[in-house]
């Protein structure tokens, strides 16, 4: 179990750092955002990190309580991985110009669901090691 801990330990504390951002400052994550969406390769460093975090999660997660959430979620992460890396640069900019459409209230409440699951994951993650 403590092979999980480390790399559990880090997407919980990714999670958290892009929630708070997410709940803290909107405007300042949509703009990031928007800078990934013109460089394809950020928007492929994204995307494998995305993989590797959602393949974690899924082979990972055999020993904790909820094992079902962290492979459902796992799950739909390697699948949007997947699909940002598959699109193309003028579908890889109107991807990411809907989440520029999309209002400071939905941003915060999406930070606040990642702060919630980062702290569900961490929970869970000690919770499994002891």
């Amino acid at each position: 179990m403590l092979s999980t801990l480390l790399p559990f330990g880090l997407i919980s504390l990714t999670w958290l750092a892009i929630g708070i951002a997410l709940v803290v400052a909107p405007t300042s994550w949509q703009s990031w955002l928007k800078r990934f969406s013109t460089d394809p390769l950020k928007r492929f460093l994204l995307s494998q990190g995305m993989l590797l975090m959602g393949l974690l999660l899924i082979a990972g997660s055999d020993r904790l309580r909820g094992r079902w959430l962290w492979v459902v979620l796992g799950t739909l992460i390697v699948l949007k991985g997947l699909l940002f890396l598959g699109l193309n640069e003028r579908s890889g900019r109107s991807w990411f110009a809907l989440w520029e459409r999309a209002s400071a209230t939905i941003t915060r409440l999406a930070g606040v669901m990642l702060v919630a699951l980062a702290t569900l994951l961490a929970i869970d993650t000690i919770g499994g090691f002891l």
